[in-house]
């Protein structure tokens, strides 16, 4: 019976999660301020990393609005910078608290004269926005090619919103999002140990990413499924999946795979932003401690393009439903 007893103790010590005891003299690495100090730094986190975005991707977005008669695109083109466009639409919600020694006729005229304010460049509140979308690569999302069919499978996986990291920001439940962009905001390794003295070697990554929330994806041709993430591992979730066709020979394929993107056209509409907070504690099984800001960007979609990123050749204009499809020949939805 002891020896049974003792055996227990053994796979309790090497299978529990680890409560995480940084090295004595630094301060624990699993710690994170809570929700509300996250909450009222955001602003100034959202400025600060849309300024290293801008720095770090200089040229390499467009502050031009995109016109959707265009039938090919510059090439190399990613479209307009989405935390560039967040930065600027949070500045303005932040401004609309009327200033304590402001005149109503003071606070009046300055939201009206902010409307009229660029966001970036040319791009204007009401102008026509373009962003490239971030192919996760798994859960759906995918680029497959078929060579007996001369076809590419392409499909698009988004998800359900997250609730606001401030539970008194406004966001709309229902709409659906998808990664723009993706900003590493730290990533460094450290040891840490569980009560029984068992350690394991931790990386620690924290991003900050930006996201299209789609709004009006009931007018597209978005479908509903059940999605098992990551092969079930996570349980069944909500997904909703986009997928479209594209004829292209063995040939042609081989050139343009890596190089097919989904670009996002719309106009910005209310509640403009959100934002929300995900933190995951190292396991002995998955030794990684990972810390996200998602910051929300609201969008009526107007068109979805499939593009080569490279030549700029557009192949797909998926419009919405009820509106005759503007593709390309060796295309279709």
């Amino acid at each position: 019976m002891n020896k049974f007893i003792s055996l227990i103790i053994v796979m309790l010590m090497t299978t529990a999660s680890f409560a995480f005891a940084a090295p004595k003299g630094k301060p624990k690495k699993s710690e994170h301020p809570p929700a509300k100090q996250e909450a009222e730094s955001t602003s100034k986190a959202v400025e600060k990393v849309s300024e290293k975005a801008r720095e770090s991707n200089s040229g390499k977005y467009t502050e031009k609005q995109i016109e959707l008669s265009l039938l090919q695109l510059p090439s190399n083109y990613f479209g307009n910078d989405p935390s560039k466009v967040h930065s600027v639409l949070n500045k303005r919600i932040n401004s609309l608290v009327k200033g304590e020694f402001e005149t109503t006729q003071q606070y009046q005229k300055r939201i009206e004269d902010e409307k009229n304010l660029s966001l970036a460049g040319e791009i204007g509140k009401n102008s026509l926005l373009a962003f490239q979308v971030i192919l996760k690569g798994y859960d759906g999302d995918g680029i497959n090619y078929f060579a007996d069919d001369s076809e590419f499978d392409i499909s698009l996986t988004l998800d359900e919103l997250s609730k606001p990291l401030i539970s008194t920001e406004k966001y709309n439940k229902n709409a659906i999002t998808v990664k723009l962009q993706s900003n590493e905001i730290m990533t460094e390794h450290y040891v840490a140990s569980n009560a029984y003295g068992v350690t394991v070697n931790v990386e620690n990554n924290v991003y900050h990413n930006f996201h299209a929330a789609i709004s009006n994806h009931e007018d597209l041709p978005i479908k509903f499924q059940k999605f098992f993430d990551h092969k079930g591992k996570y349980g069944l979730r909500n997904v909703y999946v986009l997928n479209t066709k594209l004829k292209s020979s063995p040939e042609e394929a081989k050139n343009i795979k890596n190089n097919i993107r989904f670009l996002l056209i719309g106009n910005i509409v209310e509640p403009y932003t959100s934002s929300a907070f995900v933190h995951s504690k190292p396991t002995r099984d998955n030794p990684r401690e990972l810390t996200l800001t998602e910051y929300f960007i609201y969008l009526s979609i107007k068109e979805i393009w499939i593009y080569n990123q490279a030549t700029g050749q557009i192949y797909n204009k998926i419009k919405k439903k009820g509106e005759n499809p503007a593709v390309n020949a060796n295309g279709r939805v």
